[in-house]
């Protein structure tokens, strides 16, 4: 996989972690450095496990799915993007987090942001990609749009949250469209 697909996979996965930073920060006042930087590492570190965790399970069952990869990959990436997209649009007014740098928030936010790529790591496995350096960028992508939506969220407010999943959306669902022309024009 080049650099460039690479880095698109970590910014469209990491899209729902920073939306879900954004309204974190909105929640408090003035966040802690240290709530910051925790937010942000288990959020990286959730989104470069899970991914390298599909992937590997996606590796097991690759050799079930033959010539049809590319339209499995497509499927799985255009469904998690979809799913975004309408998230993105959904009403989500009312929804407010008690304290969203609790630990058990914390790890159920980080949980939850990463099951996406739990599933892109399943549809890139089908492909035959090698993500390991990918996973990585993931999760140093996390790490840093996430230490940067606190910091946004607190600053600029709920909007900027369904912009965030909207792009990260649209963007799995393009890469997910590459994917699938690739194969169809090869």
């Amino acid at each position: 996989m080049n650099l460039l697909s690479s880095l698109l996979i970590a910014i469209g996965l990491s899209m729902d972690a920073m939306a879900v930073a954004v309204s974190s920060g909105v929640a408090v006042k003035v966040p802690a450095r240290s709530d910051t930087m925790r937010l942000s590492a288990l959020f990286g570190v959730f989104q470069c496990v899970m991914l390298l965790a599909g992937w590997l399970f996606g590796a097991g069952v690759r050799g079930f799915v033959g010539a049809t990869h590319p339209y499995i990959a497509f499927a799985l990436l255009a469904f998690i993007g979809a799913r975004m997209i309408v998230e993105s649009l959904r009403d989500k007014a009312g929804v407010a987090y008690a304290d969203p740098f609790d630990g058990k928030t914390l790890l159920v936010m980080a949980f939850a942001t990463s099951i996406d790529a739990l599933a892109a790591g399943v549809g890139l496995a089908v492909t035959g990609d090698f993500i390991w350096a990918t996973a990585l960028i993931v999760g140093f992508m996390a790490f840093a749009l996430s230490a940067l939506g606190v910091k946004m969220g607190n600053r600029l407010g709920r909007i900027f949250e369904k912009r965030a999943e909207l792009l990260g959306g649209a963007i799995l669902v393009l890469i997910g469209l590459k994917i699938l022309l690739e194969h169809l024009l090869a």
